[in-house]
């Protein structure tokens, strides 16, 4: 148990001496492996063997005709003006 103590009383006083270099060091860590993700990422192959086959398996999407004759039939008799209107002596009381 003392072994433990002494092991953590050494890191814990060897991390407040060090403390920015240890920062800094995983702060360079994450960095260079970031870049090299965004690197190898930008370096993917054109191949479009892969998409052909994941294209292959999506079904086409068939829309009822009638739906969307109701869809229309509803966007022609839509109301542009809603009856909501304020009189025209009403003063605006935000006007400057």
């Amino acid at each position: 148990m003392k072994k433990m103590n002494a092991i953590k009383y050494g890191l814990s006083k060897t991390f407040r001496t060090h403390q920015l270099f240890v920062v800094l060091v995983t702060l360079l860590i994450i960095l260079i492996v970031t870049v090299y993700r965004v690197i190898s990422m930008n370096n993917l192959s054109t191949e479009l063997s892969g998409i052909d086959t994941s294209s292959a398996s999506v079904k086409a999407i068939k829309f009822d005709e009638d739906a969307i004759e109701r869809i229309r039939s509803l966007r022609d008799n839509n109301v542009s003006n809603p009856g909501v209107s304020i009189p025209n002596d009403r003063s605006n009381p935000f006007n400057e």
